[in-house]
């Protein structure tokens, strides 16, 4: 398990969370548990759901 504490969503560094993708492989889950912290701001947002299947992963609505 990875988590960014007291990382601020505005923060374009973000290394927990390029180490759980990192991590990420065929089949696995990543669980986000508020989409507001995921990036900072909705184009992030959407680049990082984007890259997905740049990593051979699959992204689900």
């Amino acid at each position: 398990m990875a988590a960014d504490t007291c990382v601020s969503g505005s923060t374009v560094e973000r290394p927990q969370l390029s180490k759980a993708l990192g991590w990420l492989e065929a089949g696995d889950v990543l669980t986000v548990w508020k989409l507001d912290r995921l990036g900072r701001n909705a184009e992030h947002v959407l680049d990082l759901v984007e890259d997905i299947p740049g990593r051979g992963l699959v992204s689900s609505p």
